[in-house]
């Protein structure tokens, strides 16, 4: 892991410790179409337990880099470890599941830089919204996983059959 990006993961850790807001400059494409290069938004600490799906939350990642994805679920393991699950938008894949002390913060305004607008993350339509992002992205990926497993079944009773 490089090292600066645990110095400067350690000190977006302490700013947000201390009650602050932190606004960062969205960097990457992995949200698209919510958030776009350039945007700018606002992180908050949270604790983990007000977590919904849909939120955005932003995470110290596996190579040292910070990442902005959507909160898929939360859950906690037998050994009552709770870990998050994540996806970037415009992503196939979900993100690995990580443990909750990975967690920096969540983001609660976006400043799009396209439209020159402020879009509050904390309204109810807002979390709707993400939900819903969220509620869509699993259910493409249980169909998909359906068609192959009965393309999968299909496959094997035509190769049965000749």
């Amino acid at each position: 892991m490089d090292s600066y990006k645990e110095e400067e993961t350690a000190l977006f850790n302490q700013i947000l410790e201390q009650g602050v807001c932190l606004r960062i400059k969205v960097t990457g494409r992995s949200m698209e179409p919510c958030l776009s290069s350039d945007d700018v938004v606002t992180i908050k600490r949270v604790p983990a337990e007000s977590l919904i799906p849909g939120d955005l939350i932003f995470f110290a990642g596996g190579e040292g880099n910070q990442v902005l994805h959507r909160l898929v679920k939360a859950e906690k393991t037998e050994s009552g470890i709770m870990m998050l699950h994540t996806k970037g938008d415009a992503l196939i894949a979900f993100d690995e599941p990580f443990k909750v002390n990975r967690l920096l913060g969540k983001a609660c305004r976006i400043e799009k830089k396209s439209s020159a607008s402020i879009i509050d993350l904390e309204t109810r339509r807002k979390k709707a919204i993400g939900y819903s992002i969220v509620f869509f992205a699993c259910l493409k990926c249980r169909i998909k996983s359906a068609i192959l497993f009965l393309f999968g079944l299909r496959s094997k009773k035509l190769s049965k059959m000749a």
